[in-house]
């Protein structure tokens, strides 16, 4: 995807992902998965709607085999914060290394997509409105 990051859709910049691998060394263990996130969302290579601030997009580690992905993302409301929690279990490094980093960075922009998705809460609308859960 050779777009540029205003004009795009959720997806995987390929000539990022090539330069990021090729500057990136380490071993790839899957508690080393949130470092690598932040990485690649600094280096730009996933790219998202203008709305969705990937550059100021948060990697918290929650526990041995939990991330939420924290994603600023303009709204009519304002900027809001979406969070959406990771679950994994193992990232294995078993393959050429730009391909473990593309599928890695196409995983990342799945859920940079799910937190723009995700429902917001308006609570001025008025009594009426109940919570849903």
């Amino acid at each position: 995807m050779s777009e540029g990051p205003g004009n795009a859709e959720f997806g995987v910049d390929e000539t990022a992902v090539q330069d990021f691998a090729a500057t990136f060394s380490g071993d790839f263990p899957a508690a080393l998965l949130a470092p690598v996130w932040r990485a690649m969302l600094q280096k730009g290579v996933v790219v998202a709607p203008v709305r969705v601030a990937v550059d100021q997009a948060e990697v918290v580690l929650l526990g041995p085999d939990t991330l939420e992905l924290r994603v600023p993302i303009s709204t009519v409301s304002g900027l809001l914060v979406k969070s959406v929690a990771v679950s994994v279990r193992q990232w294995p490094p078993g393959g050429e290394l730009t391909t473990e980093l593309a599928g890695a960075a196409e995983r990342l922009a799945r859920v940079l997509e799910t937190a723009d998705a995700n429902a917001t809460f308006d609570y001025a609308r008025g009594p009426s409105q109940k919570p849903h859960n």
